[in-house]
């Protein structure tokens, strides 16, 4: 959604799978971002994106400590993804 002649607010939806020390898991992830589009001389398109990803499923946690004691987490984090297009 353009909110003026260069900046724009948008949203991306993934499948992800994750194992962070854990068991492992996977499911929908979703990003929501703001982003800047630089239009240079020539062509060229620089797209600047901050954003957030959030997971929406938990991973299992394992313990080989301490049987039975299962923790979930949620996965999440912010995000910079930049790119260039003719």
């Amino acid at each position: 959604m353009r909110k003026g002649p260069r900046w724009y607010l948008g949203a991306a939806a993934a499948w992800a799978w994750l194992n962070l020390g854990g068991r492992g898991a996977n499911g929908v992830a979703v990003e929501p971002l703001v982003g800047y589009l630089y239009d240079g001389s020539g062509g060229l398109y620089l797209h600047v994106e901050l954003g957030y990803a959030v997971n929406l499923f938990q991973e299992q946690q394992m313990d080989r400590l301490i049987p039975g004691s299962d923790a979930s987490h949620w996965s999440h984090g912010p995000l910079l993804l930049v790119g260039m297009a003719l």
